[in-house]
């Protein structure tokens, strides 16, 4: 079943280029620190995820290295499987966390999860490196957490974060 709140997200996944856009790949670590609310998941997979990106894209194209990065990482710790977010292991990693965060975290995992077949389909026939499946969930979850975040966990002083709140879409490549 469509949600109302999945439904306002498909902005993030129709592939029409907007007037103002925010290009992920170029601003994923400020984006990544809009918002303190802890994300739950293990960090240890992922710099060995970054070392395998980095043998699977030589020329270090941002857009591949992350996508190869983020199917790694997902992929490892269990929460993509074939292009598909795996509810029951996201709920795992986020009940360990504080009841906020680890429900706002899981009902943003879950909108995400909803729009995946979309993802999905906005990409197929589209040749890869690495699917960008991952990386686009990483971006949604992002994107929502920012938009969502309870102001004692928001980066007010970043003008990247004051758009992404506003609601001003990642850019698609």
């Amino acid at each position: 079943m469509v949600t109302k709140f999945a439904l306002s997200l498909l902005p993030l996944v129709v592939l029409a280029y907007a007037e103002e856009c925010i290009d992920y790949d170029a601003h994923a670590a400020e984006i990544d620190s809009c918002c303190s609310v802890p994300m739950g998941l293990p960090t240890g997979p992922f710099s060995n995820c970054i070392k395998s990106a980095e043998q699977q894209v030589p020329d270090k194209e941002i857009h591949a290295l992350l996508s190869c990065a983020f199917d790694c990482y997902l992929t490892e710790i269990g929460i993509v499987f074939e292009q598909t977010v795996k509810m029951n292991k996201v709920k795992e990693y986020m009940g360990k966390l504080e009841a906020t965060a680890g429900n706002l975290r899981t009902s943003v995992w879950q909108a995400c999860a909803t729009i995946g077949p979309k993802i999905v389909e906005a990409l197929e026939g589209k040749t890869f490196k690495c699917h960008p499946f991952a990386l686009e969930m990483k971006a949604c979850v992002t994107f929502l957490i920012d938009r969502k975040c309870p102001d004692a966990y928001f980066n007010d002083k970043s003008a990247i974060c004051q758009k992404v709140r506003a609601g001003v879409p990642p850019c698609r490549h």
